[in-house]
């Protein structure tokens, strides 16, 4: 069900981006774990993400970490957490390996969920010397 749902959002931002980005942008503020970990699995698709929809992936993801505790459904966002990010770095490596080293260390399960990302081969086999990097600082 929880990727049935992605799949819907994830064929209106192939047609209209700005209609997902208006959606998102007020329910992530009151959303659930359940609904976040849908709102970034519908972000993390490629077909419509470029480096200027990836920095409002960067927001959504932000606005996650500083609302981030282990409530109900904690594991389900993690997991979902646990690739997303990596997909939204591989469309904006400047921006996303920035917005990771401003997280690391501010947070022992937003440190595990950004080791998870940099574990991607998205990211190993294109940007080595960046994972590695960040991986140290882990």
């Amino acid at each position: 069900m929880r990727e049935a749902v992605a799949f819907g959002f994830q064929h209106i931002g192939e047609s209209d981006f700005d209609e997902i980005k208006s959606l998102f942008s007020e329910w992530i503020k009151k959303s659930n774990n359940l609904e976040k970990r849908a709102i970034l699995v519908s972000l993390a698709h490629p077909q419509f993400l470029d480096e200027e929809r990836a920095k409002f992936c960067f927001e959504i993801t932000r606005d996650v970490f500083e609302q981030m505790g282990e409530d109900n459904n904690f594991d389900v966002l993690q997991k979902g957490m646990n690739f997303t990010i990596s997909v939204f770095v591989a469309v904006n490596p400047n921006l996303g390996f920035r917005f990771l080293k401003e997280w690391i260390g501010k947070d022992k399960l937003i440190d595990k969920i950004i080791k998870e990302n940099l574990k991607k081969n998205r990211l190993v086999k294109n940007y080595p010397k960046e994972v590695k990097n960040l991986l140290n600082q882990i």
